[in-house]
């Protein structure tokens, strides 16, 4: 098992890497979706990850014609178009609560330099932290959207705004 987490925080450094590298555009809602006009792809920050262990493994949608996107065409990584497969995750090892942190904040416009403080977070410390979510969305007139994450563990805090969609 603990050549499994050595390889598991090896790619997460590399994923890290890779939301700050300015390498990928960044997307919401899909792990990845290429615009039809210019070919100008959008990835979330799980399509990030998806991309690094095989930028072979994307297949276009078929049934990804969206009234939302009528001028984009998305894609999947192993038959999933929307949330990270079950073989990734069993190759990094996050919780779904941890999956759902990273798809809230990556939705409202949190930058893909907060994402990559909050996998170091999780993820470098010298043991394991484990990260609570709390949501408050703002009254109909502002569509606003605040996700505050604490750590349980130590007193690591962050607050992300944004649209809520």
């Amino acid at each position: 098992m603990e050549g499994a987490e050595e390889m598991s925080t090896e790619l997460v450094k590399t994923w890290i890497e890779a939301l700050r590298s300015g390498q990928y555009n960044q997307g919401k809602g899909y792990l990845k979706k290429i615009f039809k006009s210019d070919l100008y792809a959008q990835y979330c920050c799980l399509g990030v990850l998806c991309d690094l262990l095989d930028p072979l493994g994307w297949e276009e949608n078929l049934y990804s014609s969206s009234p939302f996107l009528p001028h984009a065409v998305l894609y999947s990584w192993d038959d999933s178009t929307y949330l990270l497969p079950d073989s990734i995750l069993d190759k990094i090892h996050l919780s779904s609560d941890e999956v759902n942190i990273l798809i809230e904040v990556n939705d409202i416009g949190g930058s893909f330099d907060t994402i990559a403080l909050i996998l170091e977070h999780i993820f470098l410390l010298e043991s394991r932290h484990f990260l609570r979510m709390t949501v408050e969305v703002g009254d109909h007139s502002s569509l606003t959207k605040s996700i505050k994450i604490s750590c349980t563990t130590c007193e690591y805090e962050c607050t992300v705004v944004g649209e809520n969609l």
